[in-house]
């Protein structure tokens, strides 16, 4: 017997959970439905106080607290249930505090550097951090206070937690990542997504915008859904795992998505109108658009921002504050077009009141996307919320990628995703997933805090074995207690408040849940040694 998960998606957070929360809240008064679970792709900024700020990859001039600390010291309470993922803008020192995942605030759970989860029977998976070949095959060796360099290599994914994905063989339902799988561009509106982003050209042509880790990873789970973040625009696409990866666009394909020409058909929309999907097929004319059926992901009403339900009333933001955008890695000057165009739909803000900063966007050190952010009291757009979508076809992927939460801005959707399971009572029941528990009970020896990274095992049907005996144990041992495999609502504040104006150095906490993990699973704790 399958039910329905009301799943609602956000792409970027950067610390607007109250704006997300309202959103939420809006849709389901107007629409008289319920959301079940928020899931959000990275970039969270669960920054506590002043002393994770300093730990957050922007520079000082940019750093502000936003919503969370709010949540955290329960002032606020998260109305449904939030999964979120890591991303390039955290508070790298308390996501190394969670490393094996936990709460953050009440009814907001981090899945950790890498996790799996079970959601009413909904298996949903995630991987933090963006991906980086220099640092892809270390350790986790980063450690407080960091440095100019390990700050940003704090948050790049590693080898390690990939391959602990890697060895999943159940299925899964949903996948987390910040950064894209490479090569999912091939599998969507190529002509639509370089028109909106014509600087990602470059790397679309040579198939190296994304993760070649989540790419790899892609292949092997063949989750039903994918959704991702970090590029900041909304793009869908469909895997389909049996014809494996479409031929890469040649460079006057790429060329032509990118610029437009006379003979091509322009599908030429408002945000608010709808189109069939649009994809570049191999061995197709370069000048033909071909229309795909599966718009589930693009066919959409809209609905207001709202930062001010009742649910979730925001306090007075301070004028001066901005939302930054994506990584600050390098410097490029604003274009004349980029300064002088406000949001659309927004109020004509004044252009010294809007500041200019520079975006890192995925892998490579040659595209900078430069973006003008709108003062914090500009006039509130719409945000995209559609319900409901289809279910994923037999193996095949479905990809959503979501935008960042601002005005007229595609960064949230909410669709209905069947589960073939039943829910025991009304309460959404949460869990440890065995098998990756596991996992990380077979490959916790290989897990390090030093810059070497000790070698992979590679005799799969050793290490397929390992993770078998592993599973019997936590069958025995974990999910036979009272609790089963529930996980305790075991929330503690382990960090000083955001008033507090004593302290001043910056600490690594002890967090008591990483600690029960640890217990629970009878493993090292190697995120805080010593710790009892």
């Amino acid at each position: 017997m399958t039910h329905t998960l009301r799943v609602a998606f956000e792409g970027c957070c950067h610390g607007e959970l109250d704006a997300i929360y309202g959103s939420l809240a809006a849709m389901e008064k107007q629409r008289g439905v319920e959301v079940d679970l928020l899931l959000i792709g990275g970039d969270f900024q669960a920054i506590r106080n002043r002393d994770d700020l300093n730990c957050l990859a922007v520079p000082p001039k940019y750093r502000r607290l936003g919503d969370f600390a709010d949540y955290y010291e329960g002032r606020k309470t998260a109305p449904v249930l939030t999964i979120f993922i890591g991303g390039n803008h955290e508070a790298s020192n308390f996501s190394w505090e969670l490393y094996h995942g936990g709460w953050v605030a009440p009814n907001i759970y981090y899945l950790g550097a890498a996790g799996v989860v079970n959601v009413n029977g909904l298996r949903i998976g995630g991987l933090s951090g963006i991906y980086n070949s220099a640092n892809y095959t270390k350790g986790h060796f980063e450690t407080v206070p960091y440095d100019s360099s390990t700050i940003r290599s704090a948050y790049h994914v590693r080898q390690y937690d990939v391959y602990k994905l890697f060895n999943l063989r159940e299925p899964i339902d949903v996948m987390l990542s910040h950064d894209w799988p490479r090569g999912i561009y091939h599998h969507g509106n190529t002509h639509s997504l370089l028109q909106r982003k014509p600087f990602f050209r470059r790397e679309v042509q040579s198939n190296t915008l994304g993760s070649p880790a989540a790419e790899n990873l892609l292949k092997k789970l063949k989750p039903a859904y994918w959704f991702s973040a970090h590029l900041h625009v909304k793009f869908a696409a469909v895997v389909n795992h049996d014809e494996g990866r479409r031929a890469t666009p040649s460079a006057e394909m790429i060329e032509k998505a990118a610029a437009g020409n006379s003979e091509e058909v322009v599908l030429e929309l408002d945000e608010e109108e709808t189109a069939p999907v649009a994809v570049v097929v191999e061995n197709g004319d370069a000048d033909e658009i071909q229309l795909d059926l599966d718009d589930d992901f693009e066919n959409e009403p809209v609905m207001p921002l709202a930062l001010n339900h009742e649910i979730t009333v925001s306090p007075e933001k301070n004028n001066d504050e901005i939302d930054i955008n994506m990584d600050i890695d390098m410097e490029v000057e604003p274009t004349p077009a980029d300064v002088g165009a406000p949001n659309a739909g927004a109020d004509q803000a004044n252009p010294e009141d809007q500041i200019a900063i520079t975006a890192e966007d995925a892998s490579s050190s040659e595209k900078a996307e430069t973006v003008v952010m709108q003062p914090r009291n500009a006039a509130i757009g719409v945000s995209p919320i559609t319900i409901p979508v289809q279910p994923a076809l037999p193996n095949t992927t479905r990809f959503l990628a979501l935008d960042k939460c601002l005005p007229n801005r595609a960064f949230l959707q909410v669709m209905d995703i069947p589960v073939a399971s039943t829910p025991s009572g009304d309460d959404l029941e949460f869990c440890y997933d065995a098998e990756w528990l596991a996992i990380t009970r077979a490959l916790h020896p290989w897990l390090s805090t030093t810059k070497k990274q000790r070698p992979l095992p590679r005799d799969e049907k050793e290490v397929a074995a390992t993770i078998d005996k592993e599973l019997a144990w936590v069958k025995e041992n974990v999910m036979t207690r009272p609790t089963g495999s529930r996980i305790p609502r075991n929330f503690e504040q382990t960090a000083f408040r955001a008033d507090d104006k004593g302290q001043q150095e910056t600490l690594l906490h002890d967090d008591p849940q990483t600690r029960a993990f640890c217990e629970m699973l009878q493993i090292e704790n190697k995120i805080y040694p010593g710790s009892k």
